[in-house]
């Protein structure tokens, strides 16, 4: 089933790629809004990561562009079950515009690479299960990984302000916990 689901969704993206560019009229220079603020999701489909927090991107050119995301989690109160009290996360991620068009006036989009470098720290936590719930056993120590990522993307944008990509690729973290996992993300985005 989890191989099907990652054939699907392959597919599906790039039946959306090949359709949209039918109807599409490239567009050879850079909008005059090139960068955005706003909030973003990435998660790995099967094995339990992601990424998630704000997001600050920034095109230099009609090609090259770049984003810096950010993310932050304290949680004192955890009765219910066995999670992260403390979670912080630093990526940056490099983006190569492979193909821009317009599909209306108020429409654009475009098909870009990405590639992303960052660090994540959480606190290593130990639980054992009682009666009366989950409680703790080791909070000590602080978990550091590495966390890197690559695929491609699809940022649409409306009314040449609200941008919202859509994107599909692989994501790791390594050495502490390591998990490598094919993940999907979206966010939504404000240009200016």
């Amino acid at each position: 089933m989890r191989k099907s689901t990652k054939i699907i969704s392959v597919l599906l993206a790039l039946s959306l790629l090949s359709s949209t560019s039918l109807f599409a009229k490239e567009i050879d220079d850079v909008s005059e809004f090139n960068s955005s603020i706003g909030v973003y999701t990435l998660a790995g489909v099967s094995a339990g990561i992601g990424l998630w927090g704000l997001q600050y991107q920034h095109w230099f050119n009609n090609r090259i562009g770049a984003a810096f995301d950010f993310s932050a989690l304290y949680n004192s109160d955890l009765t219910d079950a066995p999670q992260n009290k403390m979670f912080v996360n630093f990526n940056a991620e490099f983006d190569y515009a492979l193909y821009r068009f317009e599909l209306s006036k108020d429409v654009a989009s475009q098909l870009y690479l990405w590639a992303l470098g960052g660090v994540e720290f959480k606190d290593k936590l130990v639980y054992e299960y009682t009666s009366e719930g989950y409680q703790e056993i080791d909070t000590d120590s602080v978990l550091v990984n590495a966390v890197v990522g690559l695929g491609f993307a699809f940022d649409f944008t409306f009314y040449k302000h609200i941008s919202v990509p859509i994107q599909i690729g692989f994501l790791g973290t390594f050495p502490n916990d390591t998990c490598f996992d094919f993940c999907l993300g979206t966010g939504l985005r404000y240009s200016f």
